[in-house]
């Protein structure tokens, strides 16, 4: 496994445990009990700054690009880019959704938690494809010296977006799941 790999494999694990706090949000929003506003927009606002702007941009700029170089995996990488714009998509309805909640009626709460639970299924299934056929092919193909550029490369986009690494959302992300009670593992975040 290289850089690269463990890079995004790290990341799909956070992108998950975020996930499944959005569900169990959803559910204590669809039994009407109470549940912390502030953590669901602090992980929509993770899920747009990380996994949107940072995450799935190094994606698509580095890692898709790199492997278009040397396979044919088009039609794959065309549907896993079509389920990011899908999931960005998500992500305006839930802003919108959250919006009509607040000011609105129990209904809206429970729109609100139906696109809550459809976006937390969108991710985990999206990071499982990508663990389970796009790295292993990614490890494959790319060296460890290609991978070890490929990540400086993802690290000067966050460097540009100001994000390094992402660490500083970290801590609010995992007192959020301690609150849901995440049963997930923690991820490593791995080396580099």
């Amino acid at each position: 496994m290289g850089a690269i790999t463990r890079r995004f494999r790290a990341e799909h694990g956070l992108v998950r445990r975020a996930a499944a706090c959005l569900d169990r949000i959803a559910d204590r929003i669809e039994a009407d009990l109470s549940f912390d506003l502030g953590a669901v927009c602090d992980l929509l606002r993770y899920c747009e700054v990380f996994v949107d702007d940072a995450h799935q941009r190094c994606e698509e700029e580095v890692l898709f690009r790199a492997l278009q170089r040397r396979t044919n995996m088009a039609e794959r990488i065309g549907e896993l880019l079509r389920e990011h714009v899908g999931e960005r998509i998500a992500i305006g309805r839930l802003r919108r959704g959250l919006a009509a909640a607040v000011c609105g009626e129990r209904s809206a709460w429970l729109r609100f938690a139906e696109e809550l639970r459809e976006y937390a299924r969108q991710q985990l299934e999206h990071s499982l494809k990508e663990d389970e056929v796009l790295l292993p092919l990614a490890d494959d193909l790319l060296d460890e010296s290609t991978q070890a550029d490929l990540d400086l490369r993802c690290r000067a986009i966050e460097r540009e977006l100001g994000l390094e690494r992402h660490e500083h959302l970290l801590p609010r992300i995992e007192e959020i799941a301690r609150q849901c009670g995440s049963i997930l593992p923690q991820p490593s975040l791995g080396a580099g």
